[in-house]
């Protein structure tokens, strides 16, 4: 059944409401304006009072310009660092929050893999953790810790539109997974960049590992196949040695296939 609409008649104290409703809001898109620069003025609409035909649109009306207004309203609260650069408070909330889980998560992952082996051969020779830290990139599992958000530093608009981006990507539960695939692609195609025919086999192999049992493989035997060591348009040893290389990540996929290797980073 519609809903029944009061055609609406207008008193002296609907008035004085709806003037001091449009001078607020001309206030806050004025203010707003000369202190942060952002054009707030087609937020909301101001109609004149004669042209709301009912009750409910009038109170409809009003609700939204009273949310534009209200100071708890944090998509319309500002705040500007020194480089002139503004965020609505929202937006830095999130951003905040985003980042804070983005580095509780990337912890986790850091504690537990620190003390997993790196293999070379068949002998462990030193842990992802200590390993990391000689070669200068702490980054375990594929994973780094990022600092945390800290808008004061921001200096560009191009900056803060990046960050906010890449927020919003990485809060999509699928995020991790379509990381490990292109790095998982990106380590076929350096291979096959390398040593062109000589790696057809492999990357046949490497294709049919999913990209998380990949990424546990590629950190677990990080001295073959650590991506500084090869390129995708020259061979930076010589042949041989790159060929020994190969043989000793097939060697690993063998024994990854026969299930002799602890594949517990997954899920993490």
């Amino acid at each position: 059944m519609a809903k029944k609409t009061r055609p609406i008649k207008i008193s002296g104290k609907d008035e004085m409401e709806y003037k001091k409703l449009v001078r607020n809001t001309k206030n806050k898109i004025r203010n707003v304006k000369n202190k942060y620069h952002k054009d707030l003025s087609d937020v909301v609409d101001l109609p004149k009072l004669e042209t709301f035909k009912t009750r409910d649109d009038y109170n409809e009306w009003k609700q939204k310009v009273q949310s534009f207004t209200n100071r708890n309203n944090l998509n319309y609260q500002f705040v500007k660092n020194e480089y002139d650069i503004v965020i609505s408070k929202k937006d830095l909330n999130e951003i905040t929050r985003l980042r804070n889980q983005e580095i509780r998560v990337a912890k986790a992952m850091h504690k537990k893999a620190e003390k997993k082996p790196v293999i070379k051969g068949n002998k462990v020779v030193t842990t992802q953790g200590q390993l990391m830290k000689q070669m200068g990139r702490p980054s375990i599992g594929g994973v780094a810790i990022p600092q945390k958000f800290d808008f004061k530093k921001i200096r560009t608009e191009r900056r803060l539109k990046e960050i906010k981006e890449n927020a919003k990507k990485k809060a999509d539960p699928k995020h991790f997974d379509r990381r490990m695939e292109r790095m998982k692609l990106n380590w076929m195609t350096m291979i096959s960049g390398s040593l062109n025919s000589d790696a057809d086999e492999l990357v046949k192999r490497i294709e049919g590992i999913p990209p998380d049992d990949f990424l546990e493989l590629y950190n677990m035997f990080l001295l073959d196949m650590n991506f500084s060591d090869w390129d995708s348009e020259q061979l930076l040893m010589s042949h041989e040695k790159a060929m020994d290389k190969v043989n000793e990540i097939h060697s690993y996929i063998d024994r990854y296939e026969r299930g002799e290797l602890n594949m517990d980073m997954k899920g993490v």
